[in-house]
């Protein structure tokens, strides 16, 4: 019994850092992009980060079977596009690198 303790024991340490990494990241987003409206996106992937790395504590502890290891390529992945500025809208309306 003391192993599984000792195991759950490490589990919540480990989401208990996870999230203290996640609130410094949203600070440092804040203080380097004061006044940008970017950091939402920046947020929101520190986010999804923090999410899937608890996911994959919680896999470990055998207490979360909807775990998928490429997720967190797929999290990247789409990032990687929306931060792309031939996706971004000018801040006027009109869409960049528009094909017409």
């Amino acid at each position: 019994m003391d192993y599984y303790k000792n195991k759950e024991d490490k589990a919540l340490q480990d989401i208990t850092d996870t999230v203290s990494k996640l609130d410094t990241e949203i600070e440092k987003i804040e203080d380097l992009t004061d006044g940008n409206d970017r950091h939402p996106l920046e947020k929101w992937h520190a986010e999804r980060l923090a999410l899937h790395d608890i996911k994959r504590i919680l896999h470990d502890t055998n207490k979360y079977d909807h775990y998928k290891e490429d997720e967190k390529d797929q999290i990247d992945a789409y990032f990687m596009d929306l931060s792309n500025p031939y996706y971004q809208p000018y801040f006027d309306g009109i869409v960049a690198h528009s094909e017409y």
